[in-house]
């Protein structure tokens, strides 16, 4: 017996043809995807970099909000992550009030944080074009998608080891330079930290 990994629309999930996202790019060209962080900075008024070669990473989270998605984990790590690190951070999701109040008052504390607590079906394509990093610290996660639709934009993946995000994520090996993504095991805020600060 054995499991079919989850799969994703590739037709719809195409940033050479998507019609969400504003500059269209390929893995051929990846150079033009930086114009779409732009506009997604602008989209959720997060700070323009004055000087290209200070262009902080964008970490985003697009997400259903329940305890099921790791979201206690990033309630510990991101404010010392914020505090330490030249970072932008965008949510995007619905769900539990006290996550939705959490990231409410952290969007209000901080510039370089922006969320959109509410459903929306267009901004996941732009945030998965324009965003650096995509952040899935599941408790547990019996496949998921918003993993494989990030990396078919060229956002790179910070996921928890388990269920289908163990299955689909391979972690980046600096040595071999092999791997898809940033994978941490222990379900441990200090693990989500330093796999973010790998990732960056």
């Amino acid at each position: 017996m054995f499991g079919i990994l989850n799969g994703i629309d590739y037709v719809t999930n195409n940033p050479e043809t998507d019609s969400f996202v504003e500059q269209h790019y390929t893995f051929k060209k990846i150079n033009e995807r930086a114009k779409n962080k732009k506009v997604l900075r602008q989209k959720f008024n997060l700070p323009e970099p004055e000087h290209d070669r200070n262009n902080p990473p964008i970490i985003a989270i697009v997400s259903r909000l329940s305890e099921q998605k790791g979201l206690d984990l990033v309630m510990e790590a991101i404010e010392p992550l914020i505090n330490s690190s030249d970072i932008q951070f965008i949510i995007l999701g619905t769900g539990e009030s006290k996550y939705i109040s959490y990231f409410q008052e952290l969007d209000k504390k901080y510039p370089n944080v922006a969320a959109h607590l509410s459903y929306d079906n267009v901004l996941p394509h732009l945030i998965y074009a324009g965003a650096d990093m995509i952040l899935i610290p599941s408790h547990f996660e019996p496949c998921g998608l918003t993993q494989m639709e990030a990396m078919r934009y060229g956002a790179v993946p910070i996921v928890r080891r388990t269920g289908g995000l163990a299955d689909s994520v391979e972690d980046y090996n600096p040595i071999t330079d092999t791997g898809t993504g940033f994978v941490f095991v222990r379900y441990d805020s200090y693990d989500l930290f330093g796999a973010i600060i790998r990732a960056i």
